[in-house]
């Protein structure tokens, strides 16, 4: 999965929250990332790499004299399956085209993490404790003690992987509100704008703009990538 953004302003996306492996790429401009205290700013072509669950917000510092832009892609060819669940199957749409970086290192076996792949590829199914204590085998009240005995709540979980999913796809689809909420599983009658900016601090209009704006310069001629350099690991900020 691709997100594509191109701004000429100041444009921030706050708290992005992978559950798989992902690559930062600033296209033109200056882009910076930030997480945990630190900043980084992003060398135009040079892809940085995010491991899973690792939460980082990005400033994308466009202005009318030099327009900036990023690229966000995701991998989804390490999908591990929630234990007891249907095959792991991603969408439709996902194929080697899709792929991403894959999860660098032995993955950190939680049944949080589990889930919040699982939310994300499927955000449209009926996502409940009990559901999800289906699946598992278990009682709902057992899935609540193992996922706050991990620092985790399966509503925050819900939430969450169904906005960063609406991130993705909200650009690429001029489906309606009511649409969107049915494709996500978002709860009736709860705001998927207003949760949407509380989440990332951006409007989901806005998101639309900056991704039509990053399309701009291919149809207008523009190269569309710069030959990537080797990658850079988040967080090391030093030298190699």
């Amino acid at each position: 999965m691709r997100l594509s953004i191109g701004s000429a302003s100041h444009l921030r996306l706050a708290r992005i929250a992978p559950a798989f492996g992902m690559t930062v790429t600033a296209t033109r401009g200056t882009a910076v990332m930030r997480r945990d205290g630190f900043a980084r700013t992003l060398l135009p072509g040079v892809p940085c790499i995010v491991m899973p669950f690792q939460s980082f917000d990005l400033l994308v510092a466009g202005s009318v004299a030099q327009p900036a832009g990023c690229r966000i892609e995701i991998g989804l060819a390490s999908a591990a399956p929630v234990p007891g669940g249907p095959a792991d199957a991603g969408p439709a749409d996902a194929g080697p085209a899709d792929a991403g970086p894959a999860d660098a290192g032995p993955a950190q076996a939680s049944l949080h993490r589990d889930l919040s792949r699982r939310i994300f590829l499927q955000p449209d199914l009926p996502w409940s404790a009990a559901f999800a204590a289906g699946l598992l085998g278990e009682s709902p009240d057992r899935l609540r003690r193992m996922l706050f005995a991990e620092g985790a709540a399966f509503g925050d979980l819900c939430r969450t992987q169904r906005l960063m999913r609406l991130l993705f796809e909200a650009p690429h689809r001029r489906a309606s509100l009511t649409s969107l909420n049915r494709s996500l599983g978002w709860p009736p009658g709860h705001d998927l704008e207003s949760s949407f900016h509380d989440r990332f601090g951006i409007t989901l209009d806005l998101l639309r703009h900056a991704t039509a704006a990053s399309d701009a310069p291919r149809h207008a001629g523009w190269p569309a990538r710069v030959t990537p350099p080797a990658a850079h690991y988040w967080p090391s900020l030093s030298p190699a």
